[in-house]
């Protein structure tokens, strides 16, 4: 049975940084800023974050998950914003065929899953409730899978 982690895919081990981070020993308050966030309170947590250990993970991780309040990395919610923003406009966006392929690749891979649950002896229902779904999600899966296959022309693995 896997765990919520596993299944929404976490890794907390990457958050271990937090531990070293200067904030863990002062109010966390000051980094929060509120809604808006005090250019004083932003003041005072910069001159922590400027001397921490972690201000690149903690800044890693604040853009990477789109952290929308408070201080990371010694950057505010706007300063943030702004970088995301052109991280975003940098990143090439994939081809039709890129995303075609990709859905293809997806389906083949949910297909050749499920053939292999049902050589080793399980059924839809006990397959659906190892990965934490209804049987009929599980059901409709497969059929948007084959589906999708049919409409590109793949042959259908039985």
């Amino acid at each position: 049975m896997t765990t919520i982690a596993e299944r929404l895919d976490i890794d907390f081990s990457a958050l271990a940084w937090r531990e070293d981070a200067a904030c863990a020993r002062v109010d966390p308050e000051l980094f929060d800023g509120g809604d808006i966030g005090s250019p004083a309170d932003y003041r005072q947590a910069r001159a922590i974050c400027r001397n921490c250990p972690v201000a690149r993970e903690c800044l890693t991780h604040a853009l990477e998950s789109d952290e929308r309040y408070g201080m990371w990395g010694g950057l505010t919610p706007n300063e943030r914003k702004e970088i995301n923003s052109v991280r975003r406009s940098l990143v090439p966006r994939p081809t039709q065929t890129q995303v075609r392929t990709d859905h293809i690749r997806r389906a083949l891979k949910v297909l050749a899953a499920h053939r292999d649950q049902l050589a080793e002896g399980r059924n839809n229902h006990d397959i659906a409730a190892a990965i934490g779904i209804s049987p009929k999600s599980y059901s409709a899966r497969l059929t948007r899978a084959r589906r999708l296959l049919e409409r590109h022309g793949v042959a259908v693995p039985s």
